[in-house]
This record gives structure tokens, C-alpha cells and sequence, in this order.
């Protein structure tokens, strides 16, 4: 079973009414996709991009290996 999930933001707080994301004008978001144990997040702030995987394992969760 796959679920995502997404946040976006306004870092300047301008009223945006009703909208969808490819529509909207925000350029900060956090994605998150859940596939069994495994999370793949996608986090963009202004020109940075950052991207991870964590596997989810009894006690915690499996980042970079640790």
C-alpha cells in the first residue's frame, strides 16, 4: 500500500483562495510517500531540495545507513 502526503507553505503569508498545488504559486513544500516500511520525503525551501529515505524498523527507523 503506497499513502503520500503534502505540505506547502507561503513563507510570506499571501492570501492564495482555492487552488491546487500546480496552480497555486508556492515554492516551499515537504513531500512524504509511504511504501510498507519504507519513507521517502522530498523537502524544498527556496532553491534547496532535499530528499530522504528512511526504513522503519522495530524501535525506530534505518536513516543514511544508521
Amino acid at each position: 500500500m503506497k499513502l503520500k502526503t503534502e505540505q506547502r507553505s507561503d513563507p510570506i503569508l499571501t492570501p492564495i483562495g482555492t487552488s491546487t498545488p500546480a496552480t497555486d504559486g508556492l515554492t516551499d513544500y515537504k513531500n512524504t510517500d509511504y511504501v510498507g516500511n519504507i519513507i521517502y520525503e522530498t523537502i524544498k525551501s527556496g532553491n534547496t531540495t532535499t530528499s530522504k529515505t528512511r526504513i522503519l524498523v522495530d524501535g525506530g527507523y534505518i536513516e543514511s545507513g544508521v
